[in-house]
């Protein structure tokens, strides 16, 4: 490879760490195509998991994803599983507000304060009320994710939304008949 060559490798890669780099969903079908389900016999659940966005930013790695519980009888538990992997400090999350002030309850799933030099990591679950992806199928979802030691912000595009809905459907009919 050529001096100019490199430098130019250099200094692309350093504007993508400055300007951060994300996780693109450009179609519902993207989305629809990323999410899967899985039957778990232990719990008598099926568990549909969306495709996994993240985006990164200098000294922050955040990935997010729509999950969806659902039992025999097509009843169900929805949540945003986000996961930040960041330097400094755990967050230690506990509360979560949408873009309409509207409160979402936060658990969380493991967080861990390595050793000096080493990255944090923390994973929490926000909730959302029944019909709440249906009410932001059009506009998305905004979040900010409240911690004692710090906040985050998070979205999840409309576009994906729309296609995590449509596979949704789909495994509720299928569990719903007993044919999946």
């Amino acid at each position: 490879m050529g001096t100019r060559t490199f430098r130019h490798l250099v200094a692309v890669c350093g504007l993508l760490l400055l300007t951060g780099c994300a996780t693109q969903i450009d179609s519902p079908q993207e989305a629809y195509d990323g999410t899967y389900f899985a039957y778990d016999k232990y719990s008598a659940r099926t568990v549909v998991t969306g495709k996994p966005l993240m985006h990164v930013t200098y000294g922050l790695n955040q990935t997010r994803y729509l999950v969806t519980s659902l039992d025999g009888g097509g009843g169900n538990t929805t949540w945003i599983d986000l996961t930040e992997k960041s330097e400094g400090f755990v967050a230690l999350y506990f509360a979560a507000h949408d873009d309409q002030a509207q409160l979402l309850r936060v658990q969380s799933l493991g967080h861990d304060r390595p050793h000096k030099d080493e990255d944090t990591y923390e994973e929490v679950a926000v909730y959302l009320p029944p019909g709440y992806l249906e009410a932001h199928a059009a506009s998305g979802i905004d979040i900010r994710v409240e911690g004692r030691n710090a906040y985050t912000t998070t979205t999840i595009p409309a576009l994906y939304v729309q296609g995590y809905l449509k596979k949704l459907a789909e495994v509720q009919a299928c569990v719903r008949a007993k044919s999946c």
